[in-house]
């Protein structure tokens, strides 16, 4: 890369407009966006998001619900940096903190388009385990993987 890739960090509220930045340059067309308010609700609602840092610039995110499972809501990187390895060492960051609460079963929903995102997840060894009616709007189904931790 050149650079230094930096340690993933817990994001703050304080970094919401840096993940709504990372969203929007990803380079995808998603369903949705987060906007600053479902960001709000997400951290009130104690869900975590990471920021992956190159230097000191923020070029990727995730965000993680830990409870019986871990559900990964979102995983954004910047679309330049985006074959880097920062969204592995986003996931990592996310296992290793399931690992830690003594979480053994993770999940994600991806958009049915989203084959980047797909070829990802098979490459971390998350497999498909069904989908998820309208998860995106009508007629926008989603596809639920699972990862063994």
């Amino acid at each position: 890369m050149g650079r230094e890739l930096k340690a993933v960090r817990e994001a703050t509220i304080a970094d919401i407009n840096t993940i709504l930045d990372i969203q929007k340059g990803d380079g995808y067309g998603h369903a949705y966006y987060l906007t600053s308010k479902r960001i709000g609700d997400l951290f009130s609602k104690g869900q975590k998001f990471y920021l992956a840092e190159l230097d000191t610039k923020p070029v990727g995110f995730a965000c993680a619900d830990f409870d019986v499972r871990t559900w990964i809501h979102f995983f954004s990187v910047s679309k330049v940096f985006q074959n880097k390895g920062v969204g592995s060492i986003l996931l990592e960051k996310i296992i290793n903190e399931s690992k830690a609460r003594n979480i053994n079963l993770a999940y994600f929903i991806s958009e049915k388009e989203a084959s980047t995102m797909e070829n990802f997840l098979k490459k971390h060894g998350f497999e498909e385990a069904g989908f998820h009616k309208d998860r995106f709007g009508p007629k926008r189904d989603g596809k639920v993987w699972n990862f063994k931790i």
